[in-house]
This record gives C-alpha cells, sequence and structure tokens, in this order.
C-alpha cells in the first residue's frame, strides 16, 4: 500500500507540474491551507518581498532557559511562496538535542513551500507541516495538525485540482507516505441545468487512511464519508447551502451529520465569510472530526500522560478516548469565520458531543499591518460541554502564539509561545507516549530585505 500511495503522489505531483499556468491569482481554493491568510503575506500580488530575519533571543522549553539564534528566510513571488525557519539553542546542559538529531530534521526546517500564480486555473499545491487538515464539511478530518508534538512534527504535502465540474484534493502527513492520507472527489454534476440551484448540487466522496505502523492488537484506521448539499437560496452576494454527510471507520462506527451553511466567497470585494449550523448523530466507536488536532498524539499507538490531576505522573493514566471505547451520542456544531483582506480572520469552531468528554473547540485570529503581524491559534478537546471551555486548559490543549512589531527601520521584536506535546519513553508494548510541553521565546534581530 504504501508504495502504491508513492506512486501515486509522484504522478499527482508530475501532472500538476505540467498543468501548471503563469497566470494571476484568484480566490483561494477550499481545501487545507489554501486560504490560510498567514501565508498570503505579499501587500499586492505583484509584489516580491524576498527577506532574511536575523534573530537572537531565548528560549524556555519546560523548566529550562537557553540561548537562541533563529535565521528565518521568507521567499514571496508572484508565482511562489516560501518560509523557512531555523534555530539553535544552547544551555547549561549543553544543546537541546531534539533540533538537529536526526536527518529529518532537515525537512523541519520548511514552514511552507507553496505556488502562488496556478489558483485562478484551480490548481493548489503546498509542502508544510499539515495545519488547517479538512475533508469535506471535516466529518472524518477536522483541523488535522501533523505539527501538535513540536519537534516531531512531519512535513506534509496537500493539492487540489477543479477543473469544471470535478474538484481532486489530496493530502499526505508525511512526504514519506508513512502517515495518515486522504483525498476526496467531489462532483457537480447538473453544471448543465439552467436552474442555479441545480448547477450547484454537488456530491463529494472522502477517504482517510492511517499508514503507520500499529501494536500488533490495534487494527490500522481506515474512513470513508459521503456528502451531498447545494446552494438552496442566494441572498445578495451570499448563498444557503444544506447539506448532509455520512461517515465511518472500518472495522468500527458510523455516524451522520446534517446542516447548512450561509456564505459567500466574495463580498462586497471586502470579505470572506461562513456561518455553519449542524447536528451530528455518532453510533457506538465513531465521533465526528475523530482525524483531528491531536490525532497524531492521540489514536491507537500514541497516547497523552494525564498531568494536570495535581499528582505524579502515572505512565499506565491517560487522557482522551480510543475509538474502541466511544459510545454512541448526540451533538451539535457551531461554526464561523471572516476573513478581510487576507490581513484579518477570525474562525470559531465548536463541536458539542455527549455523553462523553468528546466536545472540542477551535480558535484562529491574525491581524497582519505592514509593522505588525499578531496571529493565536488554539485547539481544545476532551470537553464536556461550551462552557467547559473557560475551565483550565488541561491535557488536550495545543496552542500557539507570535507576534512581529517592527521597533525601528529593519529592527523587529518577536515573541513566540507554544502549548506542545513532547515524545516520553514509549510503554512495553509499544505505544508511544507524549507530555504537555511549554514553550516561550522572545527574540529581536534584523529583517534583511533583498
Amino acid at each position: 500500500m504504501p508504495n502504491s500511495l508513492r506512486a501515486i503522489t509522484h504522478s499527482l505531483l508530475l501532472g500538476l507540474a505540467v498543468l501548471l499556468p503563469a497566470s494571476a491569482t484568484a480566490q483561494p481554493l477550499p481545501f487545507g491551507s489554501s486560504d490560510d491568510p498567514s501565508e498570503h503575506i505579499r501587500s499586492a500580488w505583484r509584489e516580491k518581498q524576498n527577506s532574511l530575519d536575523v534573530l537572537g533571543g531565548f528560549s524556555l522549553i519546560g523548566p529550562r532557559w537557553r540561548t537562541l539564534a533563529s535565521v528565518n528566510a521568507n521567499i514571496i513571488t508572484r508565482s511562489f511562496g516560501a518560509r523557512l525557519r531555523t534555530g539553535f539553542r544552547v544551555g547549561s546542559d549543553g544543546r537541546y538535542r531534539p533540533d538537529f538529531d536526526e536527518p529529518y530534521d532537515l525537512l523541519r526546517q520548511i514552514d511552507f513551500i507553496r505556488l502562488n500564480r496556478s489558483l485562478r486555473r484551480g490548481v493548489y499545491l503546498r509542502v508544510g507541516p499539515i495545519q488547517r487538515g479538512r475533508l469535506g464539511d471535516g466529518h472524518l478530518v477536522n483541523f488535522f495538525n501533523s505539527a501538535v508534538a513540536w519537534d516531531e512534527r512531519t512535513i506534509g504535502a496537500e493539492m487540489m485540482l477543479r477543473s469544471g465540474p470535478i474538484d481532486v484534493a489530496g493530502f499526505t502527513d508525511n512526504v514519506l507516505v508513512n502517515g495518515v492520507a486522504g483525498g476526496r472527489v467531489a462532483v457537480r454534476p447538473l453544471t448543465w441545468s439552467s436552474d442555479a440551484r441545480a448547477q450547484t448540487f454537488e456530491v463529494g466522496f472522502s477517504v482517510v487512511t492511517d499508514l503507520a505502523r500499529n501494536p500488533a492488537d490495534v487494527a490500522q484506521l481506515t474512513g470513508f464519508n459521503a456528502d451531498i448539499s447545494f446552494a438552496a437560496a442566494h441572498v445578495g452576494e451570499a448563498h444557503v447551502a444544506p447539506f448532509a454527510s455520512v461517515g465511518w471507520y472500518k472495522g468500527f462506527g458510523g455516524g451522520l451529520a446534517a446542516g447548512a451553511s450561509f456564505k459567500s466567497d466574495n463580498f462586497l470585494d471586502l470579505a470572506r465569510f461562513n456561518l455553519k449550523l449542524a447536528i451530528l448523530f455518532d453510533a457506538n466507536d465513531f465521533y465526528s472530526g475523530y482525524v483531528g488536532s491531536f490525532y497524531a498524539v492521540q489514536n491507537g499507538r500514541s497516547r497523552i500522560l494525564e498531568t494536570d490531576s495535581g499528582d505524579p505522573i502515572d505512565p499506565d493514566r491517560t487522557v482522551g478516548l480510543l475509538l474502541s471505547d466511544v459510545e454512541s451520542g448526540t451533538g451539535y456544531e457551531i461554526e464561523f469565520r471572516v476573513v478581510f483582506f487576507e490581513r484579518f480572520e477570525l474562525w470559531w469552531q465548536f463541536r458539542r458531543r455527549g455523553p462523553q468528554p468528546l466536545s472540542e473547540r477551535h480558535f484562529r485570529l491574525l491581524f497582519q499591518t505592514s509593522r505588525l503581524r499578531a496571529s493565536f491559534e488554539q485547539d481544545r478537546s476532551g470537553l464536556r460541554g461550551l462552557f467547559s471551555v473557560f475551565n483550565d486548559l488541561g491535557d488536550q490543549t495545543a496552542l500557539s502564539f507570535e507576534t512581529e512589531y517592527l521597533v525601528t527601520r529593519s529592527f523587529w521584536v518577536v515573541v513566540r509561545a507554544r502549548y506542545s506535546y513532547e515524545r516520553v519513553g514509549d510503554a512495553p508494548d509499544g505505544t508511544r507516549r507524549f507530555l504537555v510541553q511549554r514553550r516561550f521565546e522572545p527574540l529581536g534581530g534584523l529583517r534583511i530585505r533583498f
């Protein structure tokens, strides 16, 4: 299976290289990080903004402070965009070994590499950590993140091709194609109709699988999803689109979801927005968005150790539930997202799922100008309800904060904070175990443009 997937991936990339046009920009395609404003950092589509950041400061990881030297390269042109980041940390106990302790760390210097010129022709291609993985409306894959354990992050790839009435999209969380991989095909079979609602009728089919090696007694995860949607009514430049979805995991359970979105991809040439409401019906051994923000550290072969009880850490006491321990339940979903001019983003999603603590929340906030860029991202899981988001962060929380401020001329102050996970000793049966890891890094230095 891995060999065949490698062959398919190579064929797709070769085909995309042939199809790439030389034209300019359009609305980002609705897949992965295509619509991530933090990666659209040009003031104008013609503009080049190549720069090199040379920064120095301090790094707090867990209980230890270290000095940090960091070099970041930003390469932004009309047709190509990339951000590369490298850092070297040294403390009283020597260098921080996870920075560079295996050949794969060379790939981990990639923040993203993407094509900027092909969106008008419906082509999207990106390499980097998967940050916003979602298939369809997120019934199977929702906010999937391959960088939730920062020192263990993997570099993946995303692609999407839109050709007339057909969309084809796919991703892998690792360019070695030995982890999570998935894809989606969507067809609009009635585009020839004179009825505007019929033209938007869409049928989609998605699949996701985990190709990583599991312990002998853990089944390989493979999930399937089918969905339908259409624009039932238009309100100016916005429309209301009801949808229905059925998903299931092979050897486990399945579920249904239904709801509607009120959205616009171009509201007054100012913004894009989406308001979605849905109800969820999950059977035993299934819950919506299982391949999500914490899947990389919480799955059949990986567990998060409990630390917030106040007791000494017990290597056998973990948080979260295995898919085989999930009981049937119902829930609802509320999601709101608005993006202005690629300079501001607010994205909030909450999924309530009972009776077990399986509710989750996702939050994204970005603001950027020529002098200031600030971003905040948070994912929380293991919640019991909407108001439990006000409780302590707990062991199922991923958080990222970064701000850059131009003090004078080319001198920048950068502050980064991350609520991540670190891998500790594996269990006797081979299960990988993770602990919460807190990181804080204040930096200052020069941005050299070229």
